[in-house]
């Protein structure tokens, strides 16, 4: 998923990911694996936002969200 979302973001620069991990490992690498650490907050993405009016997919296990 991560190559696919990568080649997604390189041909749209209107693209953009907020990936959260509840835990991280020693080969997880920020930025690359993972954005944030912790449950899914969107104040932390707040700045991702850049049209209210637009339609955003979150995807995850519902206890994560």
């Amino acid at each position: 998923m991560e190559g696919y979302l990568a080649d997604v973001m390189a041909r749209n620069k209107q693209v953009s990911r907020a990936i959260f991990y509840s835990k991280v490992s020693d080969k997880d690498v920020k930025g690359v694996n993972y954005d944030y650490v912790g449950h899914m907050d969107l104040a932390k993405i707040k700045d991702k936002v850049i049209l209210p009016d637009a339609d955003y997919y979150v995807c995850g296990p519902l206890p994560f969200m």
